[in-house]
């Protein structure tokens, strides 16, 4: 990205980092060769433990997952005939399944985000316009623009970040 930046928009990049990964990945350099083997320790660390798990679930030798495994994708079909998964099914048959491994008879579902009627979603979002609309108005765009950034602060705590002293508006 960093030629296309450069060369296309204009744009150069330096920065400042507080410990040699503190700015990986980045868009604008290669991975260095220790970034490199940072990535496949940690792909490798997850997917020892992805076929750790296949295998205790299973219950098969790791060597059999092992050679099974390989980093492929199996097809639903593939999957049942080789012992990876017990039976095919969708949403519902996995409820219904852990339902009667809970020995439960009597539950109900319910969906997130849950979904809003026609009136519903015109009236939340003309509620919304409304509000800031009357906003605006009593403090001006320019204050609302202010607000606008501290709302975003607000949900930024906790969050590591660099702030910039200056706002970029790009017309």
């Amino acid at each position: 990205m960093k030629k296309f930046m450069n060369n296309k928009l204009g744009i150069t990049f330096d920065g400042v980092k507080t410990g040699p990964f503190a700015d990986m990945p980045s868009a604008t350099r290669p991975l260095n060769p220790a970034e490199k083997q940072f990535i496949q320790n940690e792909i490798d660390s997850i997917y020892s433990t992805f076929k750790g798990r296949v295998a205790e679930g299973r219950r098969l030798p790791l060597q059999d997952v092992d050679s099974i495994a390989q980093g492929r994708v199996w097809t639903g079909q593939r999957a049942l005939k080789i012992g990876l998964v017990d039976k095919l099914g969708n949403i519902n048959d996995a409820v219904n399944c852990a339902a009667r491994m809970a020995k439960v008879t009597s539950y109900q579902l319910k969906e997130y985000p849950e979904k809003k009627n026609f009136l519903e979603k015109f009236m939340n979002k003309n509620a919304e316009e409304v509000k800031v609309k009357a906003i605006k108005e009593e403090i001006g765009e320019d204050q609302y623009k202010i607000l606008q950034q501290l709302r975003n602060i607000r949900n930024m705590v906790s969050v590591p970040q660099t702030r910039l002293p200056f706002e970029v508006n790009i017309r």
